[in-house]
């Protein structure tokens, strides 16, 4: 009955409209952990050269670096690029995180992020593997 009730009274009070009490619980400053870093704060996550600068491309890295360094060239499939693609017959022509093989915070380098920061690290005598929270990408 008390059920009843209260179901009830809900329906009675309710307009329709979504509620908007509880909108500043979401990612605000208290879940955002910027505590401690002191003068440990870097622009970049780069350590050599010493500079900060990023070096000269070697030949061949435009190639391999996918996204970053460019399209794909001719029709190659699978597409192995994280973003992009050069089609839309297929889920082949599609980037890989479009297809949801790769996240946006699988890493390499893993950089914190408001979501994702969890891994699991798993180990054995001559493996290890870190695996993301989302996507699931194992490493």
């Amino acid at each position: 009955e008390e059920i009843e009730a209260r179901r009830a009274a809900a329906d009675a009070s309710s307009d329709g409209a979504l509620a908007i009490e509880g909108v500043d619980e979401s990612y605000n400053d208290f879940w955002i952990e910027n505590a401690g870093i002191g003068e440990l704060v870097r622009t970049s996550h780069i350590v050599y050269p010493e500079n900060g600068q990023l070096p000269d491309l070697v030949e061949g890295a435009v190639a391999r670096q996918g996204m970053y360094g460019g399209a794909t060239t001719g029709e190659s499939r699978p597409v192995r690029i994280a973003a992009g693609g050069i089609g839309t017959d297929g889920p082949e022509d599609r980037g890989l995180s479009e297809r949801c093989l790769i996240g946006f915070n699988a890493g390499p380098p893993f950089v914190p992020s408001l979501y994702n920061n969890n891994v699991q690290i798993f180990q054995s005598r001559d493996t290890a593997v870190l695996l993301t929270e989302m996507i699931h990408d194992a490493r």
